[in-house]
């Protein structure tokens, strides 16, 4: 069995390929983190998830917003892994319809299909895994709703999760 289809490098986050992903960015903003992209509709087109990696190194002391509220048609989950030997060493945030949450890492943060959501690493130096369960991905910009963010801020709040070290 030839299993060479099956290990692909990572390729630099750049818009093209038969498969190009829209992206809920800002516009003319200079993106703080460098995005690999592992597994697509071009490198595994049989693979049903999207895997990329976005690299945190030398941020600003101020990092800019580079996201807009959007939403996707399925699951999306961001893995905060810091450079640290106990994976700490990085801090994000993400806004769940209006209400910022802090992400210290090591975290994941489960983003529900339809959730309206932005986020952005902040401090700290280290990796977002942010895999996506159909790699149909799509989204749509979409405002934050304020009110769902206030009502549901604890159940977003649950949403980060902390591994179990064993």
């Amino acid at each position: 069995m030839d299993v060479g289809k099956y290990i692909v490098k990572a390729r630099p986050g750049v818009l093209g390929g038969k498969f190009e992903e829209k992206r809920p960015l800002r516009e003319r903003i200079e993106m703080p983190v460098k995005r690999h992209i592992f597994i697509n509709r071009d490198s595994h087109p049989e693979a049903n998830i999207y895997v990329a990696i976005h690299a945190a190194k030398n941020l600003p002391p101020q990092v800019p917003d580079y996201q807009v509220p959007h939403c996707h048609n399925t699951d999306e989950f961001y893995y905060f892994i810091g450079d640290n030997a106990d994976l700490t060493g990085l801090e994000g945030q993400i806004i769940f319809e209006g209400r910022v949450h802090r992400i210290v890492s090591p975290a994941c943060v489960y983003i529900p299909t339809g959730a309206v959501h932005e986020y952005k690493v902040t401090q700290g130096a280290g990796t977002v895994t942010v895999l996506f369960r159909s790699r149909g991905y799509t989204h749509e910009d979409r405002p934050f709703d304020l009110a769902k963010g206030e009502r549901d801020f604890a159940r977003y709040a649950g949403y980060i999760f902390h591994p179990e070290v064993r």
